[in-house]
């Protein structure tokens, strides 16, 4: 319950570091077509997704515009049971559709790493989602596709995403659903 409410914490504190930048602005470039001031950014918490269970992220704009290619990177950490696992997931993404109403769909790849460690010593433990050894540590690799729907504000403000992701580690395969809230600015 304690690193919930750290976290939670945290999570705030960077929302209300987000807050205090400014906003972002659309205008039309010599080509006619609408750009930023600035790549947009959002701050967001994963339930389920990339980082296993949950966790929290930074997502920004490779480029000056509300869609398009942008890339994200979290942190979570899961204190359940006899394992308790760190993710760090890293991935790409594009988004499409209407930057007028920031409503997109979302299509990404991700590479999540896992750093499990035991409490107690298991003969290939499962956890559901990866099997372990009696190491007492181990460092494990997923890989994710996200499709899904994403609202972000083009002036910033609260962002939310939905989805499914497949995703394969340790040679199985699997999929979830995922839901995430935020702040984009």
């Amino acid at each position: 319950m304690k690193q919930i409410i750290l976290f939670t914490c945290i999570l705030a504190s960077f929302i209300s570091l987000a807050n205090a930048q400014d906003t972002v602005y659309l205008k039309r470039d010599a080509r006619k077509k609408m750009v930023t001031d600035r790549p947009p950014q959002t701050l967001f918490v994963d339930l389920g997704g990339p980082g296993i269970t949950y966790s929290g992220n930074y997502d920004t704009r490779f480029y000056n515009q509300t869609d398009g290619l942008g890339g994200r990177i979290g942190l979570g950490y899961n204190f359940g049971g006899n394992v308790h696992t760190t993710t760090i997931p890293i991935g790409i993404n594009y988004l499409a559709g209407d930057y007028k109403r920031g409503r997109y769909f979302e299509a990404g790849f991700n590479e999540t790493i896992v750093l499990a460690n035991f409490t107690k010593d298991y003969d290939n433990y499962d956890t559901g989602i990866f099997t372990t050894d009696n190491s007492g540590h181990q460092t494990i690799l997923m890989t994710s596709f996200t499709f899904g729907y994403r609202s972000q504000p083009v002036a910033g403000g609260f962002s939310f995403r939905t989805g499914v992701m497949p995703y394969l580690i340790q040679n199985k395969s699997n999929l979830s659903v995922y839901l995430s809230f935020g702040f984009n600015f």
